[in-house]
């Protein structure tokens, strides 16, 4: 029993596999939005923000928390630096402040395989971040499910600019326990944000139910 139990908390092919993947979703993924963002608002990154406070400031504290106002708008001495923007601020400030229009079957459905249009493609990389492999720190991936994730999530990231022989490094370099351990912290840190943010979404719908409960 006490190997068995050991061996849970061993590195093995699977547990590089499920690493791997976290990586390219989360590395891949934030950079491929951060090329759409940029073609899409290729000027001044601080003119573009200060263009679109006042939108932005409608979904302070509801959608976009206080860490990620304070990476859109930080205060003095500290810098502006996309590169701060983690996945979900990305997706927020590309269906709000880009010209997006959601497709017909909403922004939280994965869409239709054969559409690989870019709003299609950003719904897709969140999705497999928050949904489709939400379970796999902690867990390993077989080598037959790594090939098929691999290409699913490979295919969107291409199309939004991430250079194939890139992905290509990715899976086939050795993935020691130094960046294994830094990937599952910042998974596990994105984990905490997305369940504070629907916990925080609960407690409005119940507020907004309860004051329209109160007799009139």
């Amino acid at each position: 029993m006490a190997n068995n139990s050991s061996s849970l908390l061993e590195t093995s092919d699977e547990t590089i596999n499920g690493t791997k993947l976290m990586r390219l979703i989360l590395d891949g993924g934030t950079e491929a939005l951060r090329n759409v963002f940029r073609g899409i608002h290729p000027g001044n990154l601080q003119v573009v923000l200060s263009r679109n406070q006042g939108i932005l400031s409608n979904l302070q504290g509801r959608i976009i928390k206080r860490e990620q106002w304070d990476k859109l708008y930080p205060n003095p001495p500290k810098q502006l630096d996309i590169n701060e923007f983690d996945i979900t601020l990305l997706s927020v400030l590309l269906r709000n402040i880009c010209g997006l229009s959601p497709p017909g079957s909403g922004w939280d459905i994965m869409p239709n395989a054969s559409d690989h249009t870019l709003k299609a493609d950003n719904i897709r990389i969140k999705l497999f971040r928050n949904e489709r492999f939400g379970h796999i720190p902690g867990t390993a991936v077989s080598t037959e499910d790594f090939k098929t994730f691999w290409a699913e999530v490979s295919l969107p990231l291409v199309r939004l600019g991430i250079d194939q022989n890139e992905i290509n490094r990715l899976e086939n370099e050795e993935c020691g326990e130094k960046e294994r351990t830094r990937i599952l912290n910042e998974w596990n840190e994105s984990d905490n944000k997305i369940l504070n943010a629907v916990q925080d979404l609960h407690h409005d719908i119940k507020q907004l139910f309860t004051k329209d409960e109160r007799p009139r």
